[in-house]
């Protein structure tokens, strides 16, 4: 009986969430300006999350929302303004270690101009698209004697960032333009180490960038009444490949 009170008591503690909220509050053009922030850790579920918001002229706006669950299957997520700019999972398998992680391709667009004419919008947009990638794993190889065991480690990682300029006409559902986009950069390495107790490592690696490519381009979107715009056909109008730098067992052969 005692055992399964303790048992129950327990139980209830370690399902109660440990909170945690800050706020700060100014004044901004005579109107009020709200940040607060909360943080909560929930041991039944392993978590901890955080959670920072901005409140102004009436509105509420999230600026950070992250997220780590550890389990069998470790996962941390963050979002700013809404968007997903990290995601990341580890987990052993096989005998590995391994962690991915990286930004889902992700383009950001700001309006620059926009100017009716008939039925016609005339409109211009600027903006950046990103996407990047690591990921890692460790690999034991236990022998006998000892003497002979091994760590196998190996890392990968890939960034790319790019700004672009599109003016078009927008009829309704469709959208027709041209555009020029630079990539300020595509990056990829590879890191691989195999460690041994006796003998030096032996490391091998590669990797390669480049810098300043891009294109102009044409291109049709459409969207439906309540969906939002796809990129119904494009062609590239001119392109150039910039600058490539390599290392290790990679080359620039196509630049």
């Amino acid at each position: 009986m005692i055992v399964s009170i303790i048992a129950l008591i327990f139980s209830a503690q370690t399902n109660l969430a440990i909170s945690q909220t800050a706020t700060a509050t100014s004044k901004l053009m005579g109107q009020t300006l709200t940040v607060s922030n909360g943080s909560q850790v929930t041991p039944a579920q392993n978590g901890v999350s955080s959670l920072t918001q901005l409140q102004f002229l009436g509105g509420m706006k999230t600026l950070l929302d992250a997220s780590t669950q550890y389990t069998t299957q470790p996962e941390a997520t963050l979002y700013v303004a809404g968007m997903r700019v990290w995601n990341g999972t580890a987990k052993f398998s096989k005998g590995s270690y391994t962690y991915t992680g990286g930004i889902a391709p992700l383009r950001i667009a700001f309006p620059v101009l926009a100017y009716p004419v008939g039925p016609l919008i005339l409109q211009v947009v600027a903006g950046v698209d990103m996407q990047a990638n690591i990921q890692a794993s460790l690999t034991p190889g236990v022998a006998y004697p000892l003497n002979d065991s091994s760590l196998m480690a190996s890392l990968s990682a890939n960034a790319a960032a790019a700004a672009f300029v599109e003016g078009s006409a927008t009829l309704l559902f469709v959208r027709a333009g041209v555009g020029g986009s630079v990539e300020v950069i595509n990056g990829l390495t590879t890191v691989a180490a195999q460690l041994y107790y006796q003998i030096p490592p032996i490391l091998t690696y590669g990797g390669k960038v480049t810098l300043l490519s891009g294109d102009v381009y044409a291109f049709v979107d459409s969207k439906l009444i309540f969906g939002s715009w796809k990129r119904w056909w494009s062609k590239d109008l001119f392109k150039w490949n910039g600058k490539c730098f390599a290392f290790g067992s990679d080359t620039c052969a196509l630049n």
